[in-house]
């Protein structure tokens, strides 16, 4: 997962909205199926979605908020398993 991730960022950074939605819609999809797989990453993914959450596009931040909802699940959920153990 680690390999793909730059590709997701770089399309981040074009000025095209659709291309933004794509690569958003796709991340989200992953990081609720693989989330686990992302965890690693998971400082870089919030460092560059930050930007995209605000009331201009509510339709990027909500996508946004999403994939966060999605690492922030996963990452809590490990958490909890290490202070259990």
């Amino acid at each position: 997962m680690q390999d793909f991730t730059p590709s997701f960022f770089e399309l981040l950074k074009k000025t095209q909205r659709h291309l933004h939605l794509n690569a958003l819609d796709c991340l989200d999809a992953l990081t609720s199926r693989y989330s686990s797989q992302f965890a690693a990453l998971s400082t870089t993914i919030f460092n560059e979605l930050a930007p995209l959450i605000s009331e201009n596009d509510m339709q990027k931040a909500g996508l946004a908020l999403s994939i966060s909802a999605n690492l922030i699940e996963k990452v809590s959920y490990q958490g909890a398993e290490n202070v259990i153990e």
